[in-house]
């Protein structure tokens, strides 16, 4: 045996929109669909003309009276309500977007992408089942799914940008600092002479976020560590490298649209455009080079990226996971996330044997949200 047995290992760091919202920034699908419906009501006021999505019914006039307070509302739920008072309606143009709304009433938040991929899974039944001339109206259907999509999806880039604008950096605050240490944890710069090396060597983040606000602390680490950014979903800076769909290629009904000969079925789903960019490759060879452990910031582990997480949690290198867990008011997601966790994970034991236990684990910080630049 060498008498200084190495104990270097990558790290793989993957960050959700957890770790925007601890930074303060609204980038929940439920508070982009509250930007767009309070934009609706502002173009109809304006222009009285409707939304391509959303149709507001009622006297423009009393409208136009009331924008100042819907514009106040915190919610979804509030501004429907306010404006059910007022006997306003207000509705999605199409089962698609009435779903996305009505998920937002009754829970608050919405995730777009699995009732994108519900609506198209409801129109597989009817494809094995039409004749010929029937199908002409399911894929207009398709179609007019996909264009939906497409109207969000640019909606929802203008929003990001929008609001990661309003993002001011300061990394000496006590915040920022706290996050850089989560990074730095036990990392030091490769090269440096060190006998006994147990460190880690290089740093991969996978973000899957469409904003860039882990690429500020990436670069400010630069000198420091050797790290890298994985922008796995594209960057807000370039919207044609934007990835925006469904990613369970694992889900039985996925093999159902596979086996129908329409294409329509996969304008949006992510792992047709995972082949368009480098990252898919880039996280493979990163994950088959050497031994690795993970951190997860702020990924809900659900099952829209599924398909990307299995590969990280069943590889070979995998040593550990670290869950920097959500904590608020006593109460904190660790169990949950486990829970989710699992689902990846084909082997259930040997995750046993990975997840750091909570005692061992740590919260990630909550920053107070940006001041709005009024």
């Amino acid at each position: 045996l060498p008498l200084f047995h190495s104990h270097h290992m990558n790290r793989l760091i993957i960050i959700g929109n957890g770790f925007d919202l601890a930074h303060g920034l609204k980038t929940r699908y439920s508070d982009f669909m509250l930007d767009y419906v309070k934009k609706a009501i502002k173009t109809k006021n304006a222009l009285n003309s409707d939304d391509q999505l959303i149709f507001i019914d009622g006297d423009p006039f009393f409208l136009r009276r009331l924008e100042y307070h819907l514009m106040k509302q915190k919610t979804l739920p509030a501004i429907v309500d306010f404006l059910k008072a007022n006997s306003v309606q207000l509705r999605g143009n199409s089962k698609f977007i009435n779903s996305i709304l009505l998920e937002i009433e009754k829970k608050n938040w919405v995730d777009i992408e699995s009732i994108f991929f519900k609506q198209l899974h409801a129109q597989i039944t009817n494809y094995t089942s039409l004749s010929d001339d029937r199908l002409g109206k399911v894929q207009d259907l398709l179609r007019r799914i996909n264009e939906e999509m497409k109207i969000l999806e640019k909606a929802l880039f203008k929003y990001l940008i929008e609001i990661e604008q309003k993002v001011k950096f300061d990394f000496d605050s006590e915040d920022c600092k706290d996050v850089m240490g989560i990074f730095k944890k036990g990392a030091t710069r490769r090269n440096r002479k060190n006998p006994f090396p147990d460190e880690i060597t290089n740093t991969r983040v996978l973000n899957f976020n469409y904003t860039s606000i882990v690429n500020f602390y990436c670069k400010e680490l630069e000198s420091e560590l050797t790290i890298s950014e994985i922008p796995l979903h594209g960057r807000l800076s370039n919207l044609e490298s934007i990835v925006f769909g469904f990613g369970d290629e694992v889900h039985s009904s996925y093999k159902e649209m596979e086996d129908l000969d329409e294409n329509l079925f996969f304008e949006h789903i992510k792992s047709f455009k995972y082949f368009q960019n480098e990252h898919y490759k880039d996280l493979m060879s990163f994950l088959d080079v050497d031994r690795f452990e993970v951190f997860v910031l702020g990924h809900s582990l659900g099952l829209s990226d599924r398909t990307m997480l299995q590969a990280i949690f069943n590889s070979d290198n995998l040593e550990k996971v670290q869950l920097f867990y959500y904590e608020k008011d006593g109460k904190n997601n660790f169990v949950e996330m486990t829970h989710q966790l699992s689902r990846h994970f084909k082997d259930k034991n040997r995750m046993r044997t990975k997840v750091v236990p909570f005692s061992k684990s740590e919260p990630l910080p909550q920053f107070p949200a940006p001041q709005e630049n009024l």
